[in-house]
């Protein structure tokens, strides 16, 4: 068939589809498909057309071919993640709206879509007695979008329910800077007794402000976009030639250095006590230890090893152990510091200090994670 016969067919399929008559768009896009079987946008637009007549099996297979064909296409991936959660796979929606974004960060389709379905896998696994899967999911969700109270309130509660009120707080306080006149979050504010920071609350509604005064309409689908868009997150519409160069900004927030600082120290309290251990195992037996030297490095070694897997995990009672332990270390520290510059031993100092800054560094990472 002719390349004219196909591109009225794409366009006829278009039509039927802006009217939501799907059944005649997926009509008009299987004539494509049969025509031109190597043009995604043809797979892609067949598997839009089947996903709104609910026909989730053929609109995945519809998308899948469209993937293969054009991986690179973000509205793509964004309809694969509408077709396998139809389908009522979670999981695999998850990392095709992720994808979505990373090909197209502007796309308000694949961030709304994601950041609700990981609302609706966190309170899933709440209800399974998943605590750490549901709050890691509700966590993610409210990085995505801070102006959403829902994933705020689920996780507020769970966290209030279950003993973990510093937690809860904490949430509630970022939350007030962004929704102060959210009913649900006022509520929980009152219950918990938070009170907004004013200034951050301004702060946040000046940037609001800035943002609100740089969205325009699409003059296709008439949603607000951003003005320096160059494409219509919410109908695809090319708004511009060039390729704004905001395009290769990812709106999905990654963990922060606070996080990863985290992480990282409760890997060094697993090193450290594997390495303690090991050391006292070594030397069982050996002439010239004090006896029972070896066990208390052993049993050191343990205790290290499960403030880290505690850490790791984020729980309140280890991350409370684990302030002591620093608090001990500052103190110990501190009096060798003074000795040593009393006595001259320069060196001693500065091991000293190090000592101290790194277990501030720590309390402060625990203070700024662990809400204890």
């Amino acid at each position: 068939m002719s390349g004219t016969f196909v591109q009225e067919a794409y366009k006829s399929g278009n039509e039927a589809y802006s009217r939501a008559d799907y059944e005649a768009a997926r009509a008009s896009f299987l004539e494509v498909t049969r025509a031109n079987p190597t043009w995604g946008d043809g797979w892609r637009m067949l598997g839009f057309s089947h996903y709104g007549l609910q026909a989730y099996a053929a609109a995945r297979e519809a998308f899948t071919t469209a993937v293969g064909l054009d991986p690179s296409n973000g509205e793509t991936h964004y309809g694969l993640g509408l077709a396998v959660w139809g389908e009522g796979d979670l999981e695999a929606s998850a990392r095709h709206f992720d994808e979505a974004l990373l090909l197209r960060p502007d796309h308000a389709g694949a961030k709304q879509a994601l950041v609700t379905l990981l609302i609706a896998k966190g309170k899933a696994h709440l209800q399974n007695d998943e605590a750490p899967r549901g709050e890691a999911d509700l966590e993610r969700a409210v990085k995505i979008d801070r102006k959403n109270p829902e994933p705020v309130t689920v996780l507020a509660k769970h966290y209030y329910v279950t003993g973990q009120k510093p937690r809860a707080t904490k949430l509630i306080q970022g939350a007030l800077e962004e929704l102060a006149h959210d009913p649900q979050i006022k509520a929980m504010a009152e219950h918990l007794g938070v009170k907004a920071d004013q200034a951050a609350v301004k702060d946040a509604a000046k940037k609001d402000a800035v943002v609100q005064s740089q969205k325009t309409q699409c003059p296709v689908c008439k949603r607000e976009v951003m003005n320096w868009a160059a494409i219509c997150p919410t109908c695809g519409a090319q708004l511009r030639a060039v390729v704004s160069q905001f395009a290769s900004n990812n709106p999905v927030p990654k963990a922060t250095w606070q996080e990863v600082a985290y992480k990282i120290i409760a890997g060094l309290w697993i090193l450290n006590g594997s390495y303690l251990a090991f050391q006292g195992v070594q030397r069982i037996g050996k002439e010239g230890y004090m006896p029972g030297l070896e066990a208390f490095e052993v049993i050191m070694g343990a205790i290290n090893i499960g403030v880290g897997i505690g850490l790791f995990f984020e729980n309140e009672v280890v991350q409370f152990i684990a302030k002591l332990m620093c608090y001990l270390v500052m103190f110990r520290a501190g009096l060798s510091l003074i000795l040593s510059l009393g006595m001259g031993f320069t060196v001693d100092a500065a091991i000293n200090a190090a000592m101290i800054a790194l277990a501030g560094f720590q309390l402060y990472i625990l203070a700024q994670i662990g809400d204890v």
